[in-house]
């Protein structure tokens, strides 16, 4: 329940503010954050859909290279910034964009084949 939660809070942030929304990284000091623990996992969350998330993992001509600032985070060596939590940020809107119409026609097609919708 917890989780669904916080999909949900998150999903919201977007929605309706999505230029204020920022990852939650652990905290080094007072100016850096770890570049480690939210890129890397965020990434390995992409496995449990792997065909859906192929196109952005991998980037084509539709969606470019969205994911590439978490993805160069995940790499770095030094502690994140300000600057490299804004372009994730930016990176999870622009991935959100590129999902919704996807998941707003689940929606449909699921409440379009249930038998109670229908009446």
């Amino acid at each position: 329940m917890i989780s669904a939660r916080w999909y949900n809070r998150i999903s919201a942030s977007l929605a309706e503010t999505p230029g204020k929304h920022r990852p939650r990284f652990s905290q080094v000091n007072a100016q850096t954050y770890d570049s480690m623990d939210w890129p890397v996992g965020f990434l390995l969350r992409t496995d449990f859909a792997e065909k859906q998330w192929r196109p952005v993992i991998r980037g084509h001509a539709v969606t470019g290279d969205i994911i590439g600032p978490i993805r160069e985070l995940s790499y770095a060596t030094e502690p994140a910034t300000l600057a490299d939590a804004a372009a994730v940020a930016a990176a999870i809107v622009k991935i959100r964009g590129y999902f919704m119409p996807k998941r707003a026609k689940q929606k449909f097609c699921k409440r379009q084949a249930d038998p109670i919708w229908r009446r």
